[in-house]
Order: C-alpha cells, then structure tokens, then sequence
C-alpha cells in the first residue's frame, strides 16, 4: 500500500493538503462543540441567562456548520484523489502487463491479471478513500477527545483507561482471524474467474459433448469455496460493530453511574457529566470507525502485494537500445535455434537452421506439437530462443525492440481474434490510417470482399467480440486482410487457411502471391496441398527439421514429408 500510495498519490499532493487542513479545522470545530455546551448549562442555564445562552447557542450553530461545509469539502477532495489514484494506477498496470513477454502473461494467468486491474484496485481505491475521509480524522478526534475529557473530568477519566484498553483487544483479535482469510478470498476469486472465463470461451464444446451439469458443478464448487470464506471473514467483521457498541454502552453506563455519584459529592457539575459523556461518544465513535477501517484494510493490503507482483515482473524479453530494423531487403535466417519453455523438461525446437529471402515462400509442415507455430513464435519475439540466433534483415532479433520488429511482421494467429466494432475497424488494427481503398484491397486478395459486400452495411458492418457473428472461415479471411493492409516486409500465417475450402485456398495464395513479390512469406499449414507450392518446405518431427527442400525433393529425401502427403493426397495428385 505504501509503495503505491508514493508512486501514485503524488500528482494530488496539493489536494492531499487541502484535504489534511480541512479535516484538522473540522476536528477542532467539533471537539468545541460539547465545551459550548458545557458553558450553556453550567452557566447560563443556571444563571437564567437568556441571551447568553442565545449567544452561545449561535455560536455552536456556526461551528457546527462550518464542521459540515468542511466535510463536504474533505468528501469532495478524497473523492477526487482516490478516483485518481486509480485511474492512474490502472493506466500504469495495463501498460506494465503491455510490456510482459507471453512467458509472463502465461505464468500470471488472464483470469488474474482480469481480477487485479478490476477488482484489486478497486479494493486498494475504496480503502484509499476511507483513510482520507476517517483514518486520518479519526485519531485527532480520539486524542483531541481524550484531551478534552481529561480537562473536562479529571475524575472521570479512568473509565477510559479501563475501557480503551478492552477495545483495543477487540481490534486486534478480529484482525488476527481476518486477515489470512482475506488472502484465502482472493485467491479462491481467481479459481472462480478462471473456471467462468474458461465454460465461457468453450461453451460450444460444453454443449457438444453434454458437460453442463459438469461444468455447472464446477461453477458451484469454486462459488462455495468462495462463500465460506467470506461468510467467515464477513462473520468476524459483523461481530465487530456489536462489541464496540457493547463496550461503548458501557462507558456510557459508568460515566452515568460514577458522575452522578461526582454530582452529589459536588466534585462535577451537570454540565461536565455531559460534556465527558460527550467527549466519551467522539473517542469511541472514532475507534469503532477506525476499527471497520483495519478491518477492511488486510483486503487493501493483500491486493496491494498482488498488484506490486505484477509490478515486480520483468519481461524476459529484454528491451534493447537499438530501436529501427535495418532497412535493407527482407530476411528471416535461424541460425542452430533451440527452444523450450520455461519449466519444460525437453526442446520443442532443437538445433533449426534455414534461411528465406525476400520474394520467397517458406513452408513449415509436421505432425502436432512439433513446434511450427514456436517457430513462428521465435520470429516475432514473443520469446527468445534459448540457443542460436533468430536474424530479421541481418540483425538478430534480441537486438532489436519487439515494437520495431513487430511493425515490419503482418501476423496472422493460428485462433483468429476480432474486436467488437466495425469491420472497418478491425482492418485498421493493422494500419491505423488505412483509406476504404486499402481495405477494399485487402479485403479482395483475402477473397474477403464478396461476403463483406453482402452485409447490409459493407466494410461498416457490426462484428461481435471474437468475432462470434461470423464463420471461422470468414474469421480467417478478415484476420489475413488485416494482416496484408499494413503491407509488411514479412507475413506470418500460422495454419491460417485451415477452414479455408481448396478452391479459396489456391485464389488466396495466387492473390497473395502477386502481393508479397518482395516480401518474405512464412506459412504454418497442415495441408499439403496449401504448402507444396512453396520456394522452401520445412519438414518438422519433434522439434527437429527433418527435411528441407522443395516438393518433389522431400517426396524422394523425407519419409516424413511423404507420408503426410500421402496421407491426404493420392498417388497421383502427389505426383502432380
């Protein structure tokens, strides 16, 4: 809390002044209050003082009105700082989790970094908010009260030597039990995310294969898991109140009791019971709401440590000095790269050379899991090979800013994802100030263009999150088309022509073919048909390239290569 409290309240400093001045004069104004009252009954009540009273009760009238303006405005100020604070907090942690490298994201998991830039710094915000309007008024209203009760009745004021103490006990006993259960809340809140997030992704697969009532129990164990432990801390916090006010009453009972006693010996007069009754009910008012305060805190303080661990994390892909790709003719050269992720126990790539230049089509072929799309994901920096070195134009890719590379890549992902919003839109996300040509182009040479003509409103149409209002095939082609509108120096299409039919297949990759003339092309497929076209197939068995050639070479070099495309094709078209 304290290390984001520095970082982020220090743009609202000077209202954080304000807000300490007006909440000190609202203090004294208050604690003022039950001492008018005092001179009221001890002396013009018993004088029959009429205009004295008079004056006196107009002058506790404007004490406790500006008491009032100046909560208004410390309610103002907090208000502002703290909705600031996290703002500013948010900002600041969406673009830290920008700059984490896939190895960081996978380890912190979505449903996580989801519940901390929602739901912990709301947390951190609320508990923000509170300490602002109570945490720091509270104590000058308990020991200015305590002050104020000593001078008032110093016989008295040993009921609060015996009672503060009593309170303080409480305090501390339910913190004690709260505070581990509140980190127990929010890590069964993740589980619970996580496991919505994932029925939701995958409903269509619940629904096929009958697993509601599965899933549904899933649901219900995370969501019990969650209820007991914040029926329990709810429980320990709820009791709070009740023996704060028992113990309150209490001092209340005495103070009655002992100074009417006082009274009769003559050592306290009417007024001064009150105003010590008074004066009582400030300093406990004040350390019941400090109490709910600590109580709330441990959960402030638990989404606090979350959020500075993703702070904490580093990217492993390291920022480089050098920002600009060289600008010369398009290259991709791996050089021995092996890869494994971490906290795997074998390669999934091991010692992968070859090399592609501009103009060439470079084909990556093999069964599942021999690490096609790692590949691909070693040219983009979404990890760093562990052994060798992956070279884009010349210069390896670990000296270059993944910004500055990705710039020159048109990526088109193995799961094609589209935004909410227009399909004019989402084409821009590969070119910011793409023109309704631009996209009109695009659009053709994806073979995009005759399902988007027949939408009601063109390139301008609705496209839901995901794109679930649209075919996975026509995902495909809008992903590509998005891709292609930047232009890029190299393509990247990771098995993304798989819901492709072969006739849109072979127009897709002609059109493509006149588009990437001096662009390197690099294709993730499954099917030979999409790849035995290509300048430079690459053949991958477990990590390894087992085959490097053109077509009709590998039939004859690699059994591989020639049992997957016997396997889809016959005697003949294979052949051919």
């Amino acid at each position: 809390m304290i290390r984001l409290a520095k970082q982020y309240l220090s743009p609202y400093l000077r209202q954080t002044l304000l807000l300490l001045a007006a909440l000190l004069a609202s203090a004294v104004f208050n604690l003022m209050l039950p001492t008018v009252g005092k001179r009221i009954v001890n002396e013009g009540i018993a004088n029959q003082d009429t205009a004295y009273i008079f004056r006196l009760g107009l002058q506790m009238m404007v004490f406790l009105l500006l008491a009032l303006g100046l909560m208004l405005i410390v309610g103002r100020l907090s208000a502002q700082v703290a909705m600031g604070f996290s703002r500013d907090l948010r900002h600041a942690l969406f673009r830290h989790i920008g700059t984490l490298s896939q190895t960081e994201l996978d380890e912190l998991s979505t449903a996580t970094l989801i519940s901390c830039q929602v739901n912990d710094v709301n947390q951190v915000q609320i508990v923000l908010m509170n300490v602002l309007n109570i945490f720091l008024s509270a104590p000058l209203m308990a020991v200015g009260g305590a002050v104020m009760a000593y001078i008032t009745a110093p016989n008295l004021s040993w009921i609060l030597l015996a009672i503060l103490p009593l309170v303080l006990i409480v305090i501390a006993a339910v913190l004690m039990r709260v505070n581990p259960l509140f980190r127990e809340n929010q890590a069964r809140l993740d589980r619970l995310n996580g496991i919505v997030r994932e029925i939701l992704s995958g409903m269509r697969v619940v629904r096929a294969f009958n697993n509601e009532e599965r899933e549904k129990n899933r649901i219900d164990e995370a969501a019990g898991a969650l209820m007991d432990t914040a029926v329990t801390s709810n429980r320990m916090t709820v009791s709070l109140l009740p023996l704060l006010t028992l113990l309150i009453n209490a001092a209340n009972i005495m103070t009655v009791w002992f100074g009417g006693h006082s009274m009769m010996e003559g050592l306290s007069t009417y007024g001064d019971v009150q105003t010590f009754i008074q004066y009582a009910a400030q300093i406990m008012t004040s350390l019941a709401m400090t109490s709910m305060l600590m109580v709330a805190l441990p959960r402030a303080i638990t989404s606090a440590e979350r959020i500075n661990r993703i702070f904490d994390k580093t990217s492993s892909v390291e920022e480089p000095q050098q920002e600009a790709v060289p600008d010369v003719r398009a290259s991709i050269v791996f050089d021995h790269v092996s890869f494994r992720y971490p906290g795997g126990e074998e390669n999934v790539l091991t010692d992968i050379s070859f090399r592609a230049e501009a103009g060439e089509t470079i084909a990556i072929i093999g069964g599942t899991g021999a690490g096609k799309s790692t590949l691909l994901h070693l040219i983009s920096r979404y990890y760093d090979a562990a052994v060798g070195k992956v070279l884009v134009n010349g210069c390896d890719v670990r000296r270059l800013r993944p910004a500055a590379l990705r710039s020159m890549l048109g990526i088109v992902p193995q799961k094609p994802f589209l935004f909410s919003g227009m399909i004019y839109e989402n084409l821009c996300f590969g070119k910011r100030d793409a023109t309704e040509q631009e996209a009109a182009h695009a659009l053709e040479i994806a073979q995009a263009a005759d399902f988007v003509a027949e939408k009601p409103e063109g390139i301008y149409s609705y496209i839901a999150p995901g794109g679930t209002n649209v075919s996975g095939g026509q995902r495909q082609r809008l992903s590509i088309a998005r891709a292609v509108i930047r232009q890029p120096k190299i393509y990247l299409f990771d098995d993304s022509f798989s819901a492709l039919d072969f006739k849109t297949d072979a127009a897709l990759r002609s059109a493509l073919a006149k588009e990437t003339r001096d662009a390197v092309t690099v294709i993730v497929a499954q099917r030979v048909g999409t790849v035995m076209h290509a300048d430079q197939i690459i053949v991958l068995d477990r990590g390894r390239a087992v085959g490097i050639g053109k077509h009709g070479e590998l039939l004859k070099t690699c059994p591989v290569y020639r049992e997957i495309a016997l396997s889809q094709l016959s005697e003949s078209e294979v052949g051919a």
